[in-house]
């Protein structure tokens, strides 16, 4: 999975958390957005060994692709 699959999945995973409970559809696509950062952060966080650099790179790719916003256009 490319790091651009990786992160829509994580942003769509949490829209449908929150598409019900928050009326404005704008509204709940950036929080879906920030509870994907913040998830790709805990994840990045997790590798310790020199053996993780390549999966580390590749997440840190997706929390680019996140915080630069060309995942969702909001």
């Amino acid at each position: 999975m490319t790091p651009k699959e990786k992160a829509l999945e994580l942003v769509d995973k949490f829209e449908v958390s929150f598409a019900g409970v928050i009326s404005n559809d704008e509204d709940w696509k950036t929080l879906a957005k920030e509870c994907a950062l913040i998830a790709v952060d805990e994840i990045i966080q997790t590798y310790h060994s020199p053996m993780d650099d390549e999966q580390i790179q590749e997440w840190q790719e997706v929390k680019h692709l996140l915080f630069i916003n060309k995942i969702i256009e909001l």
